[in-house]
């Protein structure tokens, strides 16, 4: 337990985010939990863009290790401050990538429309052919970041 006590102590400098909060809900390895009173979002530089601070309902998920936690339990959540910037940099990275995705599949689809098909291949059963070539393709850059 001391041990314990002085990893919190040295958690406390600025690279940090320490929230309290409450367990609503126990899965078997997911706990729920809300985030109690002022949550230092005014402070935060991805407060524009992230989830928690837009909404009422304040929840977070975290992995159950200890499995020893109980329903309504106050516990302290530490966080590190790079994870808000790395969330943030996901949600473009994912939005850019959604959006060269759909770009690619209507150019594909424009072309299509005017190629030489044969008529059982024309509409749905060309565009699913080309929809999983694409979902092929795009599955090479799993693993990048």
């Amino acid at each position: 337990m001391q041990k314990r006590k002085s990893d919190i102590r040295k958690l406390s400098n600025n690279k940090f985010i320490q929230h309290f909060g409450e367990i609503s809900k126990i899965n078997k390895d997911i706990i729920t939990v809300s985030l109690v009173g002022d949550i230092n979002c005014e402070a935060c530089k991805a407060k524009s863009v992230c989830d928690i601070s837009n909404s009422n309902k304040k929840e977070i998920e975290l992995h159950n290790t200890l499995q020893s936690y109980q329903l309504n339990e106050t516990i302290k959540v530490i966080m590190h401050k790079e994870l808000a910037l790395k969330a943030v940099f996901f949600a473009v990275a994912n939005s850019i990538g959604f959006t060269l995705a759909i770009i690619v599949f209507a150019s594909i689809r424009e072309y299509l429309e005017l190629a030489n098909i044969s008529k059982g291949m024309k509409g749905v059963p060309i565009n699913l052919l080309v929809a999983g070539l694409l979902s092929l393709a795009f599955l090479g850059f799993t693993g990048l970041v």
